[in-house]
């Protein structure tokens, strides 16, 4: 057969078939993963093995129950199938007690990276005699085939690590560092594998790692063309690459973890080209602003922004993204004092509300700050927020309390409003009158403007 004609009975042409195939390899799940391509037809089985690329994509979910021996074997077949030199594409994680009500910022981190679903419940959870509670070790089976995993796709003396383009790994699940089955620490076998030469890992995103490795160690070592890394919970002695970093994003839960940091100095470190931040780590101090030369966009969650009072007043040059998930007033206020000068830069900004805010202060404290730091930002042009914030705002515009009655919002320049995630634009004139902003509250779908000031707050 010609593979670049087609014949009587409709085949497509094998090229054809090559260009589709990384698309559905891109988009896999669980429940139909790649290997479903080959049982199609005979054409179709020869064009997917001879695609070597779509085997270097490994998208690993582990959570209750999983048959760890059956996704050992599928891994180790697929590695074989990649071939020798395609890059590899790693997505390795424990799901057993991922939390479905968790802060979905990471998300945000990962970019095109979908939250993971979290796993059915064990069936073993529940005794149905004694109607007692067992203890469920799917988790202790779950970090041990992620350590099992890594082991084959490093490969011997951490040959195929040259291949890995891209890694999300969480060995452990947001809760496990509380956990005792296991403890705070693994026993180093990941970290080993982290300590390979990786010269093509351009984006590293890990979650929940508290491997040991020894004093004088630094896993990530040789990555020189890493540019993108995400955080969470991850017992590390450096950022790697930092000279590199165009986006950066680190979240703690774990006191014990943030406290490593700031005992370590990890922070203490250049980071010349980044031009994306974001944290969610409230009570953690970030280092000196001077490290971030480029940085265009700041995401922040958390009650106060995180710097040392030594370098409050260096402006962020470039900063033109700003986005906030406010649960105090206390963030408002560490920004207007320590760059006041960068906010004038920001050209759009995103508030959302942290679930705390409304309840931890007088309203009349809360409406200040707001409208002191609003004022700030005479550069705005996009203001975009979830329905309780832009709800304030806009009820600020149009009826402002006595307390900031005198105090005008934007230093009257025009502003576009947007409703987060993904709603329209709308633009609110300037000056404009009672009846433009009752309309734009309208549009945006936000607290009528007739609602009373205690209600909007409550």
């Amino acid at each position: 057969m010609n593979p670049t004609t087609t014949t009587r009975n409709g085949k497509l042409p094998l090229d054809v078939l090559t260009e589709i195939f990384p698309h559905y390899a891109a988009e896999e799940t669980p429940q139909h993963p790649t290997e479903t391509l080959l049982p199609i037809c005979k054409s179709w089985h020869v064009a997917a093995l001879a695609k070597h690329s779509i085997w270097g994509q490994f998208a690993i979910q582990i959570g209750h129950g999983s048959d760890t021996e059956m996704i050992l074997r599928r891994t180790e077949t697929r590695l074989k199938r990649s071939g020798d030199v395609s890059p590899m594409d790693i997505k390795l994680r424990n799901i057993v007690d991922i939390d479905p009500n968790a802060p979905k910022i990471m998300e945000v981190f990962e970019d095109h990276q979908p939250r993971p679903t979290p796993a059915a419940k064990c069936p073993t959870m529940v005794d149905k005699k004694s109607r007692w509670k067992k203890s469920c070790t799917c988790e202790r089976s779950a970090y041990e085939c992620v350590e099992n995993i890594l082991i084959l796709l490093a490969g011997l003396d951490g040959r195929h690590c040259a291949r890995w383009r891209s890694l999300i790994l969480s060995p452990r699940t947001s809760q496990q560092h509380v956990r005792s089955d296991i403890g705070i620490v693994g026993d180093g076998r990941i970290a080993q594998m982290l300590l390979y030469p990786m010269p093509r890992l351009i984006s590293l995103s890990m979650h929940t790692f508290m491997d040991k490795f020894s004093s004088g160690e630094q896993i990530f070592p040789h990555v020189p063309s890493l540019t993108h890394v995400v955080l969470s919970d991850c017992m590390i002695s450096k950022i790697p690459n930092a000279k590199n970093l165009v986006l950066l994003g680190i979240s703690f839960k774990s006191l014990i973890i943030s406290g490593a940091w700031y005992k370590e100095q990890v922070w203490r470190t250049s980071m010349p080209r980044l031009k994306v931040l974001k944290l969610n780590c409230p009570r953690f101090p970030l280092s000196c602003p001077e490290n971030f030369p480029q940085l265009r966009t700041l995401e922040l969650r958390g009650e106060r922004f995180p710097m040392y009072e030594a370098y409050t007043y260096t402006p962020l040059l470039h900063l033109s993204h700003l986005s906030l998930g406010i649960e105090g007033t206390l963030l408002l206020e560490s920004l207007e004092t320590s760059i006041p000068e960068s906010l004038k830069h920001v050209k759009s900004l995103r508030l959302w509300y942290g679930g705390r805010f409304l309840f931890m202060n007088s309203s009349d404290d809360i409406l200040l700050q707001l409208v002191r730091f609003l004022r700030l930002m005479s550069g705005l042009e996009l203001l975009e927020g979830d329905i309780i914030m832009l709800s304030i705002v806009i009820k600020l515009i149009a009826d402002p309390p006595e307390s900031v009655s005198d105090l005008q919002l934007f230093g009257g320049q025009e502003i576009s409003f947007r409703l987060s995630p993904g709603g329209p634009l709308w633009k609110l004139p300037s000056p404009s009158a009672q009846e433009d902003v009752a309309e734009l509250a309208s549009r945006l779908g936000v607290i009528g403007l007739q609602k009373s000031w205690r209600w909007v707050l409550k």
